[in-house]
């Protein structure tokens, strides 16, 4: 069974999924055995029920083509006739390969059901268009017996019966000659719609009209029949071009098996097989196996879409057909994605040849994007070996031009070989080594670079190999990638460092998060959330304690399934990061999708510089947006002070390299934890701010290390009967905030620069977080120390209950441009629903700018609003948007002018006295209000303000002003009728 395809069990089951497009049922049975083969997520081949069960047969098949298929070693195809129905069975033998390396022949088998037994007993339909009826009763009287006859009398009648009930019409009689539409109109239509491709067209003619009926066979009719009819002739074509019908949609069915659908070209089985009988069919010719593949092709989708990229392989494909079919003898398809394969007789001249068509043909392709080929050439020696091991050889060759400017071919050569046998002894002592537990944990710290403190650790695995020492990770854990023995090994390093973790708890040193690496490979595994879950019960461990760490590529891949996956993991309480940042195709954009903790970059992110700083102002860059993406970032590989100090000097939190410690035995990371001071208490009586401080630091150990590095300016608040108490604030709220006296409510300290609405709304989420012990947050308005107003973004956190109050940690976020770029895109909004009409204005008048903004902030929904500082501006803001204006809220006691001046003013310029006005002002005397109202305006509010009251105050005002306009209008009409 030589010529049988070689597949490892993901293969298998891809194809399955392929296949399952084409076919109603698509399955690996055991023909022998007459059972179907399950394959496990996990890669195992279990037994499951009788294979000709699905046939709704009780017994195995008489003549079963799975059989035939195993024992001659090539596909085999069969109609089955069973009691409910035809089925049509491709039957293909194929060994395959389970996740532990065995392997065994099995057959795949691709079922259609063509009909149903009820409608095998039911005619065939036919539909007859003749536009004369006594020539259309004719045809119909004499298929009554045989057939089911549709009638139209035209060709647009034809069409509608074809379009509804294509289905089922086994064949179409069709008269040449008629109104409204001919048939060669029809034949023109269906040729157009591979709905109709394999419904066969008989068509009738008077006298023989050759070119006629060369017209219609060019248009796709099937065959011809004289009138007058005879009843025999007309039975015998139809039955041989519904026949032929049949026998063409096998056809297409076994070509949708063996080629890919894009492109046209063998798929990687046929083209695995067809290699294999060019090899056996010509022993005497020396052949080459070619692998060639598009560099950066994934970059390329994300530039020009994958409707593109789909373009650019099939334009690829041809390219390759046409050049490779010149060569003689040979083969070739596209084994996937951007993968092409090629087997030709070797000769330089074709190699060379073919080689320098295809970096032609690509460069011309695109000039404006570069897309260079790799190609992998192994010459075949062993022909013995099964085509999937000349594929993985060829694949080695291209490795050697991958990502090399104008290197684009590559020959394999003793020496992969030699690295093949090297890997496959990793292999053999891998199991082994990990049920003798060879393979160690050793921990590289992690350090707050402005405290110079260590912060946890990441777990890296090293193998201790009884016999030849220390395995480096870089020689085995490529191995271990490429055939999924990473998996179990992920498993291995889990289960030690939650038992590290576990015994340091126990012992009392509190140890901080330990991160460990989850590979690709296990991010696709359904069963990864169940199993770091069961660890976690199984040691009794937080999950705050184990952090996952995961490459940028397992992201890009798969993006719907890994963010899904990892908000599962953050919904248990893992802390994700992403390791490598900045090596693969992402952007600091996409992470907006995506939802990690924590951005791991290496120091090669910098690459070797090149003087002018342009690297290390990405890096900064890089470390500024994750800080207001809320990400924190580790830099790793750091190795010298300067590079240390750079870092701080943007701003970094984190650092790991070997300037500060080289990866070490746990035995030493844990003499490092037993020797840190944790903590040192102050002796006597400390206060109770002291106190509560002590058990937050207590509580969370961590938290003392993070708040004061961490960009954001943050604090922690004690919260009790109404008051809030400043406790401790890191160095970025001083620096915002003027602290002075803590010992005084913090917020009762600030009311004269925050308005009292949003001091309630601080109030309100400090209250939230209190009474659900979670996190809330709020929007506020402030003034700075120049009567700048700012917005921030507060957020609070509960952490812990002291004795008098509630410990409360805060984070404000200057979120003042985003305000503004968003009253922006609301004007803008409001401008385009309204383009062409006259846009709806607010005009706010007052001298204090956080009243304005307030007011801007409470309306940017509904109006433009524009603003005035006093009232003569106000008077220049009516001048330059004249009626525009649909309100004004106006502030009494202003400079320059103030509120009663401006209404005077404003009353006598006749086109701005109707714009109703309503005064917002602190004075609330009953004699302002009075005088107020004798000068024309609408409503009254004092200040502060309740939001809801002016927004209804508004509203009123706008809404009776519209029903007076409305009278008087209607007063107007009515007496101009009279």
């Amino acid at each position: 069974m030589e010529n049988i395809p070689r597949m490892i069990w993901k293969e298998v089951r891809k194809v399955m999924e392929t296949s399952g497009t084409i076919f109603e049922k698509v399955r690996l049975v055991d023909p022998v055995k007459s059972r179907e083969i399950r394959i496990t997520p996990e890669g195992t081949l279990k037994e499951d029920t009788s294979c000709f069960s699905y046939l709704n047969a009780d017994v195995k098949c008489s003549n079963c083509s799975s059989i035939r298929a195993y024992h001659e070693g090539q596909t085999v195809a069969k109609t089955e006739n069973m009691q409910d129905g035809i089925y049509q069975v491709l039957s293909k033998p194929i060994s395959v390969t389970d996740a532990d390396g065995h392997s065994a022949v099995y057959v795949m088998e691709m079922i259609a059901k063509t009909e149903n037994k009820d409608d095998v007993k039911k005619h065939k339909t036919i539909l007859v268009v003749e536009d004369q009826e006594i020539n259309r009763s004719m045809i119909a009287r004499l298929l009554q017996k045989d057939y089911d006859v549709l009638e139209a009398s035209d060709g647009e009648k034809c069409l509608k019966i074809l379009n509804e009930n294509y289905a089922k019409i086994s064949a179409i009689i069709l008269d040449l000659i008629m109104p409204k539409m001919d048939g060669f109109a029809v034949l023109e239509y269906m040729a157009k719609d591979s709905r109709f491709a394999n419904i066969p067209i008989l068509v009738t003619t008077g006298e023989r009209d050759y070119t006629s009926e060369k017209k219609c066979l060019e248009l796709g009719a099937w065959d011809f029949i004289s009138k007058p009819i005879n009843k025999d002739t007309l039975l015998l074509r139809l039955h041989n071009i519904i026949g032929r019908s049949k026998v063409d949609t096998q056809e297409y069915e076994k070509y949708l098996a063996e080629h890919d659908r894009l492109t046209g070209l063998y798929n990687r089985n046929k083209f695995f097989e067809v290699t294999r009988w060019l090899l056996d069919s010509n022993p005497d010719k020396e052949y080459a196996f070619i692998r060639v593949d598009l560099d950066r092709f994934r970059l390329y989708n994300s530039f020009f879409g994958e409707e593109e990229g789909d373009t650019l392989l099939v334009y690829f494909a041809n390219k390759i057909h046409d050049k490779v079919s010149k060569f003689g003898k040979s083969a070739f398809g596209r084994i996937e994605s951007d993968i092409f394969g090629v087997c030709i007789e070797y000769k330089e001249e074709f190699i060379e040849e073919l080689q320098h068509g295809i970096v032609e043909d690509l460069r011309d392709y695109n000039t404006a994007y570069y897309i260079e080929p790799s190609i992998g050439v192994y010459l075949i020696e062993d022909r013995k070996i099964p085509i999937e091991s000349m594929y993985d050889r060829s694949s080695m060759a291209a490795e050697q031009c991958k990502h090399k400017f104008m290197a684009y071919i590559g020959y394999y050569n003793e020496s992969m070989t030699k690295q093949l046998v090297i890997e496959q002894e990793i292999m053999n002592d891998a199991q082994k080594a990990l049920d003798n537990e060879e393979f160690e944990v050793y921990l590289q710290p992690k350090t707050i670079i402005h405290t110079e403190e260590c912060y946890g650790a990441e777990a890296l695995v090293r193998w201790i190999h009884p016999e030849k020492g220390m395995i480096s990770p870089g020689k085995f854990i490529p191995v271990f990638e490429s055939n999924g023995f990473i998996g179990r090994l992920d498993y291995y390093m889990w289960d030690h460092t939650c038992k590290l973790l576990r015994n340091w708890i126990d012992e009392g040193l509190e140890p901080d998060p330990v991160s460990v690496n989850v590979s690709r490979a296990n991010m696709y595994n359904p069963n990864l959330v169940f199993m770091l879950k069961s660890l976690l019960d199984k040691y009794d461990l937080p999950a705050r304690f184990l952090q996952l760490e995961l490459t940028e590529s397992a992201f890009m891949d798969e993006p719907d399934m890994m963010i899904q996956k990892v908000q599962e993991l953050q919904e248990i309480g893992f802390v994700i990061l992403m390791d490598d940042f900045g090596s693969g195709y992402s952007s600091l954009n996409t992470l907006k999708d995506i939802p990690v903790d924590v951005l791991k970059v290496d120091m090669k992110f910098l690459g070797n510089g090149d003087g002018d700083g342009k690297s290390e102002r990405i890096l900064a860059s890089v470390v500024r947006m994750a800080a207001w993406l809320n990400l924190v970032v580790i830099v790793e590989g750091v190795e010298t002070k300067e590079q240390r100090d750079f870092l701080e000097g943007i701003g970094c939190e984190y650092a790991q390299g070997f300037y500060y410690a080289r990866p070490m035995p746990w035995r030493e990371y844990e003499a490092i934890l037993k020797n840190m001071e944790i903590r040192h208490h102050v002796d006597g009586k400390q206060s109770d701010d002291n106190i509560l401080l002590d058990k937050i630091w207590m509580t969370n150990p961590e938290m003392k290390r993070v708040f004061h590095v961490i960009m954001q300016a943050a604090a922690i608040f004690e919260y009790k009967e109404d008051t809030i108490t400043l406790l401790q604030a890191n160095k970025q709220f001083s620096d915002r905030f003027s602290i002075g006296d803590t010992s005084q409510d913090y917020l009762a300290k600030n009311n004269h620069l925050i308005p009292e609405y949003y001091i309630k709304q601080i109030y309100q989420s400090f209250e939230e977080c209190v009474m659900n012990k979670a996190g809330a947050e709020c929007d506020y308005l402030q003034l700075d120390d120049q009567g700048k107003s700012l917005w921030y973004h507060l957020k609070v956190q509960y952490i812990t209950k002291g004795d008098n109050g509630y410990a409360i940690l805060a984070f404000f976020h200057d979120v003042t441009q985003e305000k503004q770029l968003e009253r922006e895109v609301q004007r803008f909004k409001a401008i385009s629903a309204t383009a062409g009409t006259a846009l709806s204005k607010m005009l706010v008048v007052d001298d204090l700018e956080i009243s304005r903004a307030v007011v801007a902030e409470l309306f940017k929904d509904e109006f433009e609003v524009v603003e005035a500082s006093n009232g003569l501006e106000a008077l220049d803001v009516l001048e330059e948007n004249g009626t525009n204006i649909s309100i004004i809220l106006l502030d009494m006691y202003m400079p320059v002018m103030d509120g009663a001046e401006f209404l005077r003013c404003k009353n006598k310029i006749k086109q701005y006295a109707d714009i109703p006005v309503i005064i917002i002002s602190a004075e609330d005397s009953e004699n302002c209000q009075v005088d107020m109202l004798e000068l024309g305006v609408n409503d009254y509010v004092t200040k502060p303000f309740v939001p809801e009251v002016v927004r209804r105050r508004v509203r009123n005002v706008l809404e009776y002003n519209s029903r007076f306009r409305d009278m008087q209008q209607e007063y107007r009409r009515n007496k101009n009728r009279k």
